[in-house]
C-alpha cells in the first residue's frame, strides 16, 4: 500500500510541476523549462518501472521483469537524460543570453544596469542589422525574444526608453531602409509591387503607409523622383 502511495505521488507531481511551468515559464527561461522536463520524465519513468514491480510483487502480474533490470533502466534513462541536459545547455546558440538577465537575476522591481541597458541595445540591433529579422514577414515579439533570448524587461527598455518606439515602427524603420536600399540599387527591374514582400512587410497596405511616413512620398513618386534627378 505504501509503494502504490509513493507511486501515485510521484506521478502527480511530475505531472502537476510540468503543467506548472508550462503556464508560467518565460521564453528565456528554455533551459529551465528543459531541465523541469527532464526531471518530470524521470518522475514518469521511475513511476513506470515501480508500477511493474508492484504488479510484480502484489497482484502476481508475470511480466518477466525482475528487480534488477528494474533498477538498472531507472539509472541508465537517468544518465541519458542528464547527458541530453547538459548537450542542449552548452550546445545552445543563445547561452550568452543568460548575461544576468535572466526574470530570476532581475526582478520586476529592478532596473537594469548600464551593462545590461548596453547588452540589450547590441543584441537587438544586431538582430535587425546582422540577423535582418526584419525581412520575416511574421515577426513578433514573442519570436524575436526567443531569437534573442532576451527578456521583456530588456524589450521594454529597449524600445520605450532608448529608442521610444513601438514594436511596429522600430520593425517598419528596417523594412523601408531596406525598400529604399532596393530602389537605390542598379538594379532597375526591381518592380515596385514587390517591394512589400521584398523587404519583409506583411501587407501592401503597411509597406504603403510607412512608406510614405518615413519618405514622404509614395514607392511609386519616389522611384519617379529619382529617375528624374538623374
Amino acid at each position: 500500500m505504501f509503494d502504490a502511495v509513493n507511486l501515485i505521488s510521484l506521478l502527480s507531481y511530475s505531472v502537476y510541476i510540468l503543467w506548472r511551468a508550462v503556464r508560467e515559464i518565460k521564453l528565456n527561461d528554455k533551459l529551465k523549462m528543459l531541465l523541469l522536463e527532464i526531471l518530470c520524465l524521470f518522475g514518469l519513468a521511475v513511476s513506470f518501472f515501480l508500477s511493474i514491480g508492484i504488479a510484480n510483487r502484489f497482484y502476481k502480474f508475470n511480466s518477466g521483469v525482475n528487480t534488477e533490470f528494474i533498477i538498472i533502466s531507472i539509472s541508465v534513462f537517468s544518465i541519458v537524460i542528464l547527458i541530453g541536459y547538459f548537450i542542449s545547455k552548452y550546445t545552445n546558440v543563445n547561452t550568452q543570453v543568460y548575461y544576468n538577465l535572466s526574470e530570476s537575476s532581475v526582478t520586476l522591481t529592478d532596473e537594469l544596469t548600464i551593462t545590461q541597458k548596453n547588452y540589450c541595445i547590441e543584441r537587438f540591433t544586431n538582430s535587425m542589422e546582422k540577423d535582418r529579422l526584419f525581412l520575416d514577414a511574421k515577426l513578433t515579439e514573442e519570436k524575436l525574444l526567443k531569437f534573442t533570448g532576451m527578456t521583456v524587461k530588456c524589450l521594454d527598455f529597449f524600445l520605450m526608453q532608448h529608442l521610444e518606439l513601438d514594436f511596429e515602427d522600430w520593425v517598419a524603420k528596417y523594412r523601408v531602409n531596406h525598400a529604399l536600399a532596393l530602389l537605390n540599387s542598379d538594379n532597375q527591374d526591381v518592380k515596385v509591387e514587390f517591394l512589400s514582400n521584398l523587404s519583409g512587410f506583411p501587407s501592401k497596405t503597411e509597406f504603403n503607409k510607412y512608406f510614405k511616413l518615413y519618405t514622404g512620398f509614395s514607392a511609386s513618386e519616389y522611384r519617379s523622383r529619382k529617375i528624374i534627378k538623374s
